[in-house]
């Protein structure tokens, strides 16, 4: 029988889409909510249930970058470009559903934010061109 106090957890898993291989896995706290977004320049952006913004490297799952934006993250990160710079932003803050979801997080901060970051902000991978 399935032991349901058992914490739970989530992975992000990446296959090569020609082999349908597994490349790589990274193991996450809580359940995977929310969609990753991967650009071109091989960096795969996720938020967290804790409210971190990570940056990893496509071809290994290498963490390059995080972020802790005060609230957890379950909305999806999207990219957009502007006078030729690179963006991405992501939505940071709960909504009623935590209590169920995550009974461990339900005092964390709700927090309504969204977070827009330049990819060739310092801090930041840059993008190659």
């Amino acid at each position: 029988m399935e032991n349901r106090r058992q914490p739970q957890s989530g992975f992000i898993i990446a296959f090569d889409p020609a082999t349908g291989e597994e490349k790589w896995s990274r193991r996450t706290e809580h359940p995977v909510v929310r969609s990753l977004l991967t650009t071109a320049g091989n960096l795969v952006f996720v938020g967290q249930a804790t409210g971190e913004f990570e940056a990893l490297e496509a071809r290994t799952g290498t963490l390059l970058w995080q972020f802790q934006t005060g609230s957890g993250i379950h909305g999806s990160p999207i990219a957009y470009s502007a006078a030729r710079q690179q963006y991405i932003a992501v939505p940071s803050g709960w909504g009623g559903w935590l209590k169920g979801f995550a009974p461990e997080l339900y005092g964390a901060p709700r927090g309504a934010a969204l977070y827009v970051f330049r990819l060739h902000a310092p801090g930041l991978p840059a993008r190659k061109e």
